[in-house]
């Protein structure tokens, strides 16, 4: 199907971060999608809590955040929905890493997604360990966490009418 509409809603993260006395809104990066069809997404922001079952056991939780803190994982998910009557081929979801935040190496997640990066802004993706990074000397190196501005998703197989599903990764705020 060839479609030009894609939606977007966001929803979730708007926090605030106490660092150094000093609180700063860190605001959602606005989540793309790229597809021949209609897509609707929207991105929820979370954070991992223990806290102590009824049971006495320590279980790990998962809240949608309000707060964050220096040294804290935001888990970033992103949902998609093909609201056409058609299957939609080459889906792409991209998302920016917040400003502020460190990607964390390893924790993008995607059933049946191809699983990209990019560290200019989102020019250019590929593998994390392909990637490379001029530092200010003129040296470079193989790019990291900190060096990653874009996480991005493609899709394996076309997303049948009305389908569903999420992607997600975590970033750190250092």
């Amino acid at each position: 199907m060839k479609a030009s509409m894609i939606s977007h809603r966001k929803h979730g993260l708007a926090a605030l971060v106490a660092a150094s006395g000093l609180a700063m809104a860190l605001l959602v990066a606005p989540v793309s999608a790229q597809a021949a069809g209609k897509l609707e997404l929207k991105t929820e922001s979370f954070k991992d809590v223990e806290k102590t079952g009824a049971d006495g056991k320590k279980v790990v939780v998962r809240q949608a955040i309000t707060k964050a803190v220096p040294g804290e994982e935001i888990i970033y998910v992103i949902t998609y929905h093909n609201d056409s009557a058609a299957a939609v081929d080459d889906v792409k979801v991209d998302n920016p890493v917040p400003k502020g935040l460190v990607y964390k190496v390893g924790s993008a997640e995607g059933a049946g997604t191809r699983i990209e990066f990019s560290v200019d802004g989102g020019k250019h993706f590929g593998a994390l360990d392909t990637l490379k990074v001029s530092a200010a000397d003129g040296s470079t190196h193989i790019a990291q966490g900190a060096d990653v501005t874009n996480v991005r998703w493609t899709l394996t197989t076309p997303l049948k009418a009305g389908a569903s599903g999420a992607v997600s990764y975590r970033a750190l705020l250092p």
